[in-house]
């Protein structure tokens, strides 16, 4: 696609983005197909709508992967009913970006996909491959994570915590 166009991704069709197309401002995409934004970044896609997957590998900024999640309003991808699902893959990443998204799945080769931010999740969460680590050894915040449904963790995906010592005090009692 090319800056300004209306971009839609039909079911069984997948949209590449290279990793050296970066920074794309989209009036609008519908993704009801799979959108892979692959390492590519800095993307602006206005309005994201669909009920297909887009799939993110993460960033290299020179210190490690990290979020390239489109920017763009996302009310109707994120939506429980008609939303779409966001699919992490590659080697790591660390996700330090709040989010809410409908569906996550987490598959990947190697490596982590560390959360250092706060998500919330309308759909479930699957953690088909690797390693869904839920803060580090030194992030000390406090860290939010919801999922309005089902928590799927297949034989070769975990779930682990860091080890660093943050506590909430706002938490209620219950």
């Amino acid at each position: 696609p090319s800056n300004g166009d209306k971009v839609v991704i039909h079911s069984g069709r997948t949209m590449f983005i290279p990793s050296d197309v970066n920074n794309l401002e989209l009036l609008k995409i519908d993704v009801n197909g799979v959108l892979d934004v692959n390492s590519s970044h800095g993307h602006n896609f206005n309005i994201i709508s669909g009920n297909g997957t887009i799939r993110m590998q993460g960033y290299d900024p020179g210190s490690g992967y990290v979020d390239n999640f489109p920017d763009g309003i996302n009310t109707r991808f994120i939506d429980n009913l008609v939303g779409g699902s966001v699919e992490i893959y590659g080697t790591g990443i660390t996700l330090n970006q709040d989010r809410t998204f409908n569906n996550l799945k987490i598959n990947l080769t190697s490596g982590s996909a560390i959360l250092l931010a706060d998500y919330y999740l309308n759909g479930n969460l699957t953690i088909q491959n690797g390693d869904f680590k839920i803060n580090n050894a030194v992030n000390t915040t406090p860290l939010t994570i919801t999922v309005n449904k089902d928590v799927l963790v297949e034989s070769t995906g975990t779930i682990t915590t860091g080890d660093v010592n943050a506590v909430d005090n706002t938490a209620a009692n219950g």
